[in-house]
This record gives C-alpha cells, sequence and structure tokens, in this order.
C-alpha cells in the first residue's frame, strides 16, 4: 500500500509523511486528512438535499468514507452513485458520464 501511495501524484505531503513514519517503524497507516471530511461535510448542506443522487469515488475504488457510505452523514439520506478507475488506475470520465446521464 505504502509504495501505491507514493505513485499518487497529488499526494498531500502530510500525509506522505505519516506514511513515511509508520513504514520507517515497520507499521502500516491508513491515512485520510481531516480537513477533506470537514469540507465534505460542509458542502453537502449547502448544495444537496436529502434524497439527492450525488457521485464519488467508491471506497473499493479509493474514494473516501465521505463519497457515501452508509455508516457516514453522506450515505445516509442521499442516493451516492460510485465511479471507479480504469484500467490503467485512472479516473474512467466516460464511465462516469455514462452512470451520471442514466
Amino acid at each position: 500500500m505504502f509504495q501505491q501511495a507514493l505513485l499518487h501524484p497529488h499526494m498531500n505531503p502530510n500525509d506522505l509523511q505519516a506514511l513515511t513514519t509508520a513504514d520507517a517503524h515497520g507499521g502500516a497507516a491508513s491515512v485520510a486528512t481531516h480537513s477533506r471530511a470537514h469540507a465534505n461535510a460542509a458542502v453537502f448542506p449547502a448544495f444537496v438535499k436529502p434524497g439527492d443522487t450525488f457521485m464519488g469515488m467508491s471506497l473499493a475504488e479509493g474514494g473516501h468514507l465521505s463519497h457515501g457510505v452508509a455508516l457516514k452523514r453522506s450515505g445516509n439520506g442521499f442516493k451516492p452513485v460510485g465511479h471507479g478507475l480504469d484500467a490503467n488506475e485512472k479516473i474512467d470520465n466516460d464511465a462516469m458520464e455514462r452512470t451520471a446521464c442514466c
């Protein structure tokens, strides 16, 4: 997991430091910057009404818990639709557009 994270082009430097530190001590880390979840929580009431459908990256493809997981606020009272990655581990924009339009 650590080596895959290093290859991510948009890695937050704080996340990278946490993973590097955990790796140096022989451990593992699951790192998600807190401010991202707070930003999602602030946006939902401002732009999305209960019952609305929204799209976010699926948890299985690397999405965050705030992208519509049933245990979190974004997954309760809304209709989350997940998108994923293509064979090259990039967002599949064509598949995402097909999902969004139907």
